[in-house]
C-alpha cells in the first residue's frame, strides 16, 4: 500500500501551554514504580487479551524467557522472571515452587496493574526483584457489563517472518509454545457488576475462555507414516467480586478465582516428529483463590485484615495412556524413528496455601505510621521423577 502526501504545513513556532501529562515525582518515599489503567490495559493491542504482554510498557520492564514454555514473560531491572513477585489486590498469586502467577488474571477483571520496581516498602518483603500488582474491578451504583468474541482464523491472515536463514519462525501460543500450520484461536467472554443494594452492596463477575486449534506433522518414512495430529488448548477464567460497606468506615471484599488450563502435547513435531498420539500428554493448570479483605478507615487509623486460601494444581504431563512403559523405537543404525506410551516423566505438584495479613497504619501529625504482620503457610504434595512403569529402548535388526 503506498500513500503519497497530500499536502504540507511548515510552523514556525509550537508552544505548550498547561501541566497536562506532566511526569509526578514521588515526594513521600524512594519507591520507584508505574502503573496502567484499565483503559491502557484495554486500548493497548496484545495478542489474546494477556494482560502480561501490556507490562512491556512499563519502565524498567522487559520480555523474559525461561528454562520452560511456560515461565514468566516479563522480567523487572533485567532480573530472573521467576523472581518476580504476583499479587492480586495485595494477595499472594505465585506458584512458589518454580514460580510466575498461578492465575492469570483476564483483563476484563482488571482494574489497575502497579509495578514496583526498587525500594518499596517492607510490608512486600518477599522479593528483591520486583513485584506485579493487579487490582480488580468491582462493582458501583450503575450497571455496566461487556461480551466480546475474538477470532485468530490462524495462516489464512497470519503474517509470516523470516529467520536468518530465510526459514520461517514459528509463532508461540498463550503458553509460549511454538505452532505454526492448522492454528485457529477461538475466544469469547462476559463480565457484568452493578449494585446488589444502592450505596451499600455491589458486585463484579468476569468469565473468559479461550480455545486454540493446532496441527503437529508425525513423519516416520521408516515405519511409514506421515500423518497430522491434531491438539488443543483450553483456557478458561472465572472471577467474582462482592463488595460491601458496612458503615461509612467499615467495608468487606469477598473475591473469588478460579482457572482451568489445559495444553496438549499430541505428539508430532512442527516441522515433523517422530512422537506418535499413544506418547502424547496434556499439562494441566487447576487454580482456586478464595480471599476475604475488611478494612476500617478513620480520619488518622487505617486498619486492614486480610484472609486467603488458594489451591494450585500443576500437572505438567499428563499422559494420553497412563501406566504404560515409554518405548522408543531406533533403526539399525540406531536412530529413533518413533516413540510409543508414556511421556518418560512425571511431574505433579499440589499446593496449598493460607495467607493472612493484619496491616495498621497511623496519622500521628506530619507522620505516617505503619505496622503488620503477613503470614503464608503453603503445603505442597509433589510427584516427580521418571516413569515408574519403566523407560525402554527397541532396536530393529535388518531382515536375513
Amino acid at each position: 500500500l503506498l500513500l503519497t502526501p497530500t499536502a504540507e504545513f511548515e510552523l514556525d513556532e509550537v508552544v505548550v501551554e498547561g501541566t497536562t501529562g506532566v511526569a509526578e515525582v514521588n515526594q513521600v518515599n524512594a519507591e520507584v514504580s508505574s502503573s496502567l489503567s484499565a483503559a491502557s490495559v484495554e486500548a493497548i493491542p496484545v495478542e489474546g487479551r494477556n494482560f502480561t504482554q501490556a507490562l512491556y510498557r512499563l519502565p524498567n520492564v522487559a520480555p523474559a524467557t525461561g528454562f520452560f514454555s511456560e515461565a514468566p514473560n516479563v522480567s523487572i531491572n533485567g532480573a530472573n522472571g521467576l523472581y518476580t513477585q504476583y499479587l492480586i489486590d495485595g494477595m499472594d498469586n505465585n506458584e512458589n515452587f518454580l514460580g510466575g502467577p498461578q492465575f492469570e488474571v483476564p483483563t476484563g477483571m482488571v482494574k489497575d496493574i502497579t509495578v514496583l520496581t526498587s525500594t518499596y516498602s517492607a510490608e512486600y518483603g518477599r522479593t528483591g526483584n520486583g513485584i506485579f500488582n493487579v487490582t480488580t474491578k468491582s462493582g458501583s451504583n450503575q450497571f455496566t457489563g461487556e461480551a466480546f468474541y475474538l477470532t485468530r482464523p490462524g495462516p489464512v491472515i497470519d503474517g509470516e517472518f523470516l529467520g536468518p536463514d530465510n526459514q520461517p519462525l514459528p509463532q508461540r501460543d498463550l503458553s509460549g509454545n511454538q505452532v505454526r500450520d492448522g492454528f485457529q484461536r477461538h475466544q469469547g467472554g462476559v463480565a457484568f457488576g452493578g449494585p446488589l443494594v444502592q450505596d451499600q452492596t455491589f458486585f463484579f463477575v468476569n468469565l473468559e475462555h479461550t480455545t486454540d486449534w493446532k496441527d503437529n506433522l508425525l513423519v516416520s518414512p521408516a515405519l511409514g507414516v506421515r500423518e497430522t495430529v491434531e491438539g488443543q488448548n483450553q483456557f478458561t477464567y472465572a472471577s467474582a467480586r462482592v463488595d460491601h460497606r458496612w458503615s461509612a468506615n467499615w467495608r468487606s471484599t469477598a473475591r473469588v478465582n478460579a482457572s482451568r488450563v489445559r495444553v496438549d502435547r499430541q505428539g508430532g513435531a512442527l516441522g515433523g516428529g517422530v512422537r506418535f498420539a499413544s506418547a502424547a500428554d496434556t499439562q494441566e493448570r487447576d487454580g482456586l483463590h478464595v480471599a476475604l479483605q475488611t478494612t476500617y478507615a478513620g480520619e488518622r487509623l487505617v486498619y486492614e485484615s486480610n484472609v486467603q486460601y488458594s489451591r494450585f494444581n500443576w500437572n505438567f504431563a499428563d499422559p494420553a495412556r497412563a501406566g504404560s512403559p515409554q518405548v522408543v523405537i531406533e533403526d539399525p543404525q540406531g536412530r529413533t524413528i518413533g516413540i510409543l506410551g508414556d511421556p518418560g516423566f512425571r511431574f505433579d505438584s499440589v499446593e496449598n496455601t493460607l495467607q493472612l495479613q493484619q496491616k495498621v497504619t497511623a496519622q500521628l501529625g506530619r507522620h505516617t505510621l505503619k505496622g503488620g504482620i503477613d503470614l503464608l503457610a503453603a503445603d505442597f504434595a509433589l510427584q516427580g521423577g521418571g516413569n515408574p512403569n519403566g523407560n525402554y529402548r527397541v532396536r530393529l535388526t535388518p531382515p536375513q
